[in-house]
């Protein structure tokens, strides 16, 4: 598939490095809800080292190119039950990245009562929270959109500090799990016993992009266009960033799931296709479709078959617009958001 052109410049907004251990001492979360103070408590207690450098970036959004081949190969996709688990080893040729399911200001509510997926991460990975307070402080933005065009925040070499389980286990106390709202009212025992503390801590690398929300109907090809412009530039910055960190042979993974498709209410088919045809355009090495609770792949498989479809009827060198069209004729509708 063609790619889009190799990064100017100015491609980053903007690019900052911190040393972790100053980083949580001179900008520290400010947790507000009790449940994560606890966490954070078994996870970053008064002694506790932090290691390595954070490299923070945030970027420009990408043209999207004018035609695409989708008689090449289609990328090889992996489907893999649950959900992120952080744990494939990177190498000296090759990063892991992890999508944060982003608000359009990212991490906002990291340290109140909510707990999808991406207050969820950053519980798991508290150096984000200090991320988001150190670049306040220096009044950079932190918005993951900007006049309409997405703006990815990048965070390289980011502490996972702990495992906070939050799958249905009665015995455990949490007969429902701990996810989104579930957490709020979660007892001080149950949140203790959810929490597997990582010693030592492992090291992942993240980006945040916000899905496009508050949509109704059918997908109309201008919310396509949104979606795939939007994950375009979350993908490019990472193959870009990864290069960087790594030399310009360098490969890129990147994990990711049924983006937007929890509060925002996106469709879990389509949400994948177009990230699959993203991938393709930026010439992602790999991308790994965590699908949640065993037997919640069907979406994400219907999504591959479709993608093979798509380049049997429409082959190498396709305009975009006719590409974004045959999609919206396939009649994909935005669902409920689930509360979360």
């Amino acid at each position: 598939m063609a790619t889009t052109p190799e990064p100017r410049l100015d491609a980053r907004l903007y690019a900052r490095r911190y040393e972790a251990e100053k980083l949580l001492r001179d900008a520290p979360p400010r947790w507000s809800h009790a449940g994560k103070k606890l966490v954070a408590g078994l996870t970053c207690p008064d002694g506790a080292r932090h290691r390595g450098t954070l490299h923070v970036s945030r970027w420009r959004a990408r043209e999207l190119p004018a035609r695409v081949d989708l008689a090449s190969p289609a990328l090889g996709a992996t489907l893999r039950d649950g959900f992120f688990a952080y744990d494939e080893p990177d190498t000296d040729t090759c990063l892991h990245w992890h999508m944060n399911f982003a608000h359009t200001d990212a991490f906002h509510f990291y340290a109140g009562s909510l707990l999808a997926q991406d207050e969820l991460q950053v519980v798991e990975h508290p150096a984000l929270a200090s991320v988001r307070e150190a670049l306040l402080a220096e009044g950079l933005s932190t918005a993951t959109v900007e006049a309409g065009r997405a703006t990815p925040l990048l965070v390289r070499g980011v502490e996972r500090r702990c495992w906070l389980r939050t799958d249905p286990d009665a015995a455990a106390g949490r007969p429902r799990g701990l996810y989104g709202s579930l957490f709020a009212h979660a007892s001080e025992e149950t949140v203790r016993r959810a929490v597997e503390p990582l010693v030592p801590p492992t090291t992942s690398h993240v980006v945040a992009i916000s899905a496009p929300s508050n949509g109704s109907g059918a997908y109309r090809v201008g919310e396509l266009r949104e979606i795939l412009d939007t994950a375009v530039a979350g993908f490019a910055a990472v193959r870009d960033d990864t290069r960087d960190a790594l030399g310009g042979d360098a490969r890129a993974t990147l994990h990711t799931g049924y983006w937007g498709c929890g509060a925002f209410g996106g469709n879990r088919t389509l949400m994948v296709l177009l990230q699959l045809l993203a991938a393709e355009i930026v010439g992602l090495d790999a991308l790994v479709i965590h699908t949640g609770a065993p037997g919640s792949d069907d979406d994400a498989s219907e999504a591959l078959a479709l993608r093979a479809g798509l380049g049997t009827k429409l082959g190498g060198g396709v305009p975009l617009e006719e590409l974004l069209g045959a999609i919206a004729a396939m009649g994909f509708e935005w669902g409920e958001g689930d509360g979360n």
